[in-house]
């Protein structure tokens, strides 16, 4: 479970976090150990001595540690051969890593069961207690790992560190500590030296975190006009967030000084909600333009802000409060009224369902001013297969909300997957925003998003397709 659990931060940055992604892992994994069980089942009844079962654990170790060291080459290859087949791509990749670890840690089981069936009279409670203590220690472990060996460790440090304890197991189950096990320990011991230390297939990061959400990647990059940058990504999609240091009050993206557009809409707001920290660069521009105004910014992960502060210039001031929690729990916790609400949760490849859905802009509504409005950056197409997710909010949106307009913020092809902002009103707007065009023809699309029917993925999954 510890391994699964951390194949997802491994492949995350690459394949991101979505369905898809974990419905690799979790098919490839379980299939990988029942083809160990099936294998191990027929070696116990040929080899049944704890020096095969030492060699088996022994080989698993070896096995995650290979997976520790190469796993970003290999991702990389992968991303750029199969590009936007996410099925593929998560399916290959989860095989290639893990799936050799996953087929020789599952030949334990049934090697273990084979030479604790001495009596046969007892097989029924040997077999239990094997049983009972396997699903006690998946349980233990998923605990452990999701609650505090990734967000310590980090997953390169946690898969060296499975790597080396599966030596110590190997070495307990013959109680002989052989030449190969001093051979593998050097071997680990070079890997992690060369990986975490030399820098060697490492990404070229200012920061590479793993919280309890997410991870994180903070690193340097020059854009077409070479202009210097520091961003920040949470999946493959792209970039969450982006600021050039030279010039840290400017906004960089395009939706952002969008957002601007809300004085336009009103020129009293005074208070404004933001769902979605990362970077933090429309917040601190919302505090420089209202010198009286107050924001308050929800954002999930405590570890974002800590990221902003560190890189993004971000600041503590008075008039801006900082919820760590999910956006719904504080929605449902709050009794506080906006004159604006910006939603900046939506990243390009798996918008988070729940934050979709009918249910949650209901809420949204109701901590809105009578004459307040919702302004959403969502990146879809206008038209064609791409654009089906942003036909199925807008859908959502008018099943709430009485006015919706979208905009098109660039000025690019109706087929290209580009940054849109949604505009949603309680009230009947009174101007059109003077930014890139509004989009007035739509598909059909009759069905809403809900809690129960939110299937993001399956709407978002043209969307890198060539």
């Amino acid at each position: 479970m510890i391994i699964e659990m951390v194949a997802s931060r491994v492949v995350s940055p690459y394949l991101g976090n979505s369905l898809i992604v974990w419905t690799s892992l979790i098919g490839v994994i379980l299939g990988c150990l029942s083809v160990g069980y099936y294998f191990g089942g027929k070696m116990a009844d040929r080899f049944p001595s704890f020096e095969s079962l030492s060699s088996i654990v022994l080989w698993g170790a070896f096995s995650l540690s290979m997976t520790a060291f190469f796993k970003e080459p290999i991702l990389q290859f992968i991303q750029f051969i199969f590009g936007s087949e996410l099925r593929a791509a998560s399916f290959i990749s989860v095989m290639i890593l893990f799936g050799p670890a996953s087929i020789i840690l599952g030949m334990i089981a049934p090697y273990a069961a084979k030479l604790q069936l001495s009596n046969v009279l007892a097989t029924g409670k040997t077999m239990g207690n094997l049983y009972a203590l396997s699903t006690s220690g998946s349980i233990f472990g998923t605990f452990l790992a999701g609650f505090f060996l990734i967000p310590l460790f980090g997953n390169s440090d946690l898969l060296y560190a499975l790597s080396l304890s599966l030596v110590l197991i190997s070495v307990l189950a013959h109680f002989q500590w052989s030449v190969i096990h001093k051979f593998v320990i050097c071997l680990l011991v070079l890997m992690y030296s060369l990986n975490r230390i030399g820098g060697v297939f490492r990404i070229n990061t200012l920061a590479d975190l793993d919280s309890l959400y997410n991870r994180i990647i903070v690193r340097k990059a020059v854009d077409e006009q070479s202009r210097k940058l520091v961003v920040m990504s949470i999946d493959n999609s792209g970039i969450q967030s982006a600021i050039q240091p030279a010039l840290p009050n400017e906004l960089y993206f395009g939706y952002t000084r969008a957002y601007r557009l809300a004085d336009v809409i009103n020129s009293e707001v005074n208070k404004a909600l933001v769902i979605g920290g990362g970077g933090y660069s429309y917040p601190r521009d919302y505090l420089l333009t209202h010198p009286i105004g107050s924001i308050h910014v929800v954002e999930i992960d405590p570890e974002i802000t800590m990221l902003a502060r560190e890189f993004f210039f971000l600041v503590d001031d008075p008039r801006l409060q900082i919820f760590h929690q999910d956006a719904r729990l504080f929605l449902q916790r709050s009794n506080e009224q906006y004159d604006v609400i910006f939603l900046d949760a939506f990243n390009s490849l798996t918008p988070p369902p729940h934050l979709t859905t009918q249910e949650f802009l209901s809420d949204l509504n109701q901590h809105l001013v009578d004459n307040g409005f919702l302004m959403i950056n969502l990146i879809s197409a206008i038209s064609g297969d791409k654009s089906r997710f942003m036909n199925a909010e807008r859908a959502t949106l008018l099943s709430v909300f009485p006015y919706v307009e979208v905009y098109a913020i660039d000025n690019r092809f109706e087929e290209d997957v580009q940054n849109l902002l949604v505009v949603a009103y309680k009230s009947k707007p009174e101007i059109i925003l003077p930014l890139g065009r509004q989009i007035m023809e739509f598909a059909d699309q009759n069905r809403v998003l809900t809690d129960d029917w939110s299937p993001v993925e399956h709407l978002t999954r043209h969307l890198y397709e060539k």
